[in-house]
């Protein structure tokens, strides 16, 4: 039989799915995935506020790889928060963030330190019984430089600039309430971390949490959440999947109507 153009396109249109399959393959075959033991990460998060537009925040979080084991990641995260009008808050905010080795998270020198300012908006709505948040921020990062010597010693040696931007959705709702304002609720976030270099424009894909649990509330102001976690990193061409025990504390006091 003839190659006739009709028999040529069959011929074409039969190879495509081939070559995808196969290109799809080599991808695969060298993009490798890390699967990490379990961490356990402890948060602390506190607002006082002071005027009803006005508040202060802070943030603690201690992570540890291997559950409780290995140190990973210390954060101090202070900021200033104003409130537009009800459901839109700004915030300004400096993070201090000290990172040792644990497996598999492994860089050349252990003890590396980050400071990094950032701004932020959240929007809050409510869809009957939901409660859902939008949260942006853009994060200005000075992380230390690690060098390597001719003798292959590495050490740090001033600072590597760099942009990232953040955007978390989250939504909670109450499961029971009781009549003295204590009561089981539900709450599931996802955030996507975008590297921008030194400039706005994105680059890459960087991470991704996404988190559901459950948290018990004492008061209005104070609730304590734990669930599970998922981190998934980009580390090159590989990426690093890690599973998280969360923990969070919220505290919060009102000094807005303190002379009333």
């Amino acid at each position: 039989m003839k190659n006739t153009p009709l028999r040529k396109m069959k011929i074409r249109t039969q190879l495509v799915p081939l070559l995808s399959f196969a290109l799809l393959s080599v991808t695969t075959r060298a993009q490798e995935t890390t699967y990490a033991t379990t961490n356990a990460w402890i948060t602390s998060l506190n607002t006082f506020k002071l005027t009803e537009k006005w508040a202060i925040s802070n943030e603690l979080h201690e992570r540890w790889g291997d559950l409780f084991s290995a140190q990973g990641h210390f954060l101090f995260r202070p900021m200033i928060d104003f409130e537009f009008h009800k459901g839109v808050k700004a915030s300004f905010g400096y993070t201090y963030i000290r990172s040792n080795n644990y497996e598999p998270y492994i860089a050349p020198v252990d003890g590396r330190t980050e400071n990094n300012i950032w701004e932020q908006i959240l929007l809050i709505n409510k869809f009957g019984k939901w409660k859902l948040q939008h949260r942006f921020r853009e994060e200005h990062r000075w992380s230390d430089k690690i060098v390597v010597d001719d003798e292959g010693n590495a050490s740090i040696s001033g600072t590597n600039f760099s942009n990232r931007f953040r955007y978390r959705v989250t939504a909670s709702r109450d499961i029971v309430e009781f009549d003295n304002g204590q009561g089981l609720f539900g709450s599931w976030f996802d955030e996507i971390w975008i590297p921008q270099g030194t400039g706005i424009l994105p680059e890459s894909f960087a991470r991704n949490w996404m988190y559901i649990g459950l948290g018990w509330k004492f008061t209005e102001d104070m609730n304590v959440q734990t669930g599970y976690m998922h981190q998934f990193d980009k580390v090159g061409d590989n990426y690093i999947s890690t599973p998280i025990w969360q923990t969070t504390i919220v505290y919060n006091v009102d000094f807005s109507n303190a002379d009333e």
